[in-house]
């Protein structure tokens, strides 16, 4: 295996397979290549850290407990698509998908579970997986299991680390055997293939949405997937005791590992949409709340290694300026009373971002950007909140993600503690996710989408915190009329006479 870090344009090339991004090129800034070329004279004396650990386990064969990944040169046998319905070999080692999806939960500490967990949220956006399932022959009725490769479930994670540079691996201890579940009978049938999700091309996001969108909703209904099998049953009941035995030990593992897991992780769904409702109830009601001022930010980075703030967005709304005006279908009317900001930084402002998405620095469409030296950003961005922060009001930032942005905040030097008396946040992510009662978050491009709010050059600064303000507030204006898709048709259903009634 290579020892060497793969180039600059294979990091790319896997960020853009992981994150769904799409890349464009165009002509690369001259003063950039010096840059690339210190990486690469930099790499050659490295030692790469992004292969997986070796996953050896009494339940795996010795072919695969030897195996090694490469994030970049994936085995050509890792992804084996076949016709639905056909029997897994009896050497392929399984592992229950609520067990992935809940990985965060219960095998992530709380350093990486805040950097990892976008990516388990798009997990069908951006990921190849080939599902299986199995039924419990001694309980039919009962729904199928649903399960993957562990060797896919290993390679996701050696692609997350690639990119975080974290250490995320299958657990040791006593829940290690929940990964590697096996099926070596060659008297029970063994698990079925499903399906095999691919997602949609990485320049087109929407398709990458509605494809994953797609998939999880049948992959959540195992109403839909094939009935058990009379021959299925039929191959249990006929077989050795000894096969018995050890097929009913493997499904007792999976069925009591996924019951906890099932258990806690549907708790937890709870809470999240509980908390999130709250945020959605509480929004409009700040709006009227006059010791409020909301600040929405953006910070733009460059997107090759060290990743550098090239811009900052800041826009702002006064509730105090607010209470005279009515605030129109989608918070409209308060457009102009929003104050928007663009800081470029000097050090960066000839470079522009390509690869992952189109940037467009030079393009600020409310009002006129200003050129900063580096080590004058924080002052910048303090003389802007100044009128805000020097009061006792409550500062409310507003952010698309707002937990990468704050920890922009703290990189150049801006203590939020520190920042005024009183903090608070608003995610437009959360805060949409939680109106249209969504499994997943969306991109800012989507949320202005099913908002119907017209946008253009997204991925500059000040427009996107222009654009996330505008988001938040015609959410808050949709919450406080009552015009949710929930709320709709829960209008409806009231209005209508119930049965004996006239």
């Amino acid at each position: 295996m290579d020892d060497k870090q793969p180039d600059l344009t294979q990091r790319l090339r896997l960020l853009e397979q992981i994150l769904g991004e799409s890349c464009r090129v165009t002509d690369e800034p001259a003063e950039w290549e010096a840059h690339e070329k210190n990486l690469e004279k930099k790499n050659e004396d490295t030692k790469t850290p992004q292969e997986v650990s070796n996953i050896g386990d009494h339940l795996l064969s010795e072919e695969l407990s030897n195996v090694e990944y490469s994030v970049l040169n994936p085995p050509a046998d890792l992804y084996n698509e076949r016709e639905p319905g056909t029997q897994g070999e009896n050497d392929l080692v399984y592992c229950s998908w609520q067990t992935i999806t809940s990985y965060t939960e219960h095998f992530i500490g709380k350093t990486n579970r805040t950097k990892a967990l976008p990516f388990f949220e798009k997990i069908l956006n951006s990921t190849k997986w080939d599902f299986y399932y199995v039924h419990d022959f001694l309980k039919p009725k009962e729904p199928a299991h649903l399960l993957v490769p562990t060797s896919q479930l290993e390679y996701f994670l050696a692609s997350i680390n690639a990119v975080l540079d974290t250490k995320l691996r299958i657990p040791s201890g006593p829940h290690r055997k929940i990964f590697f579940l096996k099926f070596p009978f060659e008297d029970i049938s063994r698990p079925r293939y499903l399906l095999c999700h691919r997602p949609a091309k990485v320049e087109d996001e929407a398709a990458n949405d509605d494809a994953a969108d797609a998939d999880a909703e049948f992959l959540n209904n195992p109403h839909q997937w094939p009935v058990i099998a009379k021959a299925d049953v039929d191959s249990f009941h006929e077989s050795s005791a000894e096969s018995k035995e050890a097929w009913m030990s493997v499904m007792e593992l999976l069925k009591v590992e996924l019951n906890k897991h099932k258990a806690d992780a549907e708790e937890r769904r709870k809470k999240r949409k509980e908390r999130d409702a709250t945020e959605l109830q509480k929004i409009a009601k700040v709006l009227a709340d006059t010791n409020t001022v909301f600040i929405a930010i953006d910070f733009e980075a460059i997107e090759v290694s060290p990743h550098p703030i090239s811009e900052v967005g800041i826009s702002i709304v006064d509730p105090r300026e607010l209470q005279t005006t009515n605030p129109g279908d989608k918070g409209e009317n308060w457009w102009p009373l929003i104050k928007a900001h663009h800081l470029r930084i000097h050090e960066y402002a000839g470079l522009r971002n390509y690869r992952h998405v189109q940037g467009w620095p030079e393009n600020f469409i409310f009002g006129d950007s200003v050129i900063v030296p580096k080590a004058e950003v924080a002052a910048a961005i303090l003389n802007i909140f100044e009128p805000y922060t020097s009061t006792e009001r409550t500062i409310t930032l507003v952010g698309h993600d707002l937990g990468q942005d704050t920890r922009y905040l703290y990189k150049v030097g801006i203590d939020l503690e520190k920042l005024a008396s009183s903090i608070d946040q608003v995610d437009t992510q959360r805060l949409h996710k939680a109106w249209k009662d969504l499994d997943q978050q969306r991109s800012l491009g989507r949320v202005l989408d099913d908002l119907e709010l017209s946008y253009e050059y997204l991925h500059n600064a000040g427009n996107d915190a222009m654009y996330t303000l505008r988001a938040m507030l015609a959410i808050a204006v949709a919450v406080g009329k009552g015009t949710s898709e929930k709320d709709d048709e829960s209008i409806e259903k009231s209005s209508s006479p119930s049965e004996g009634q006239v």
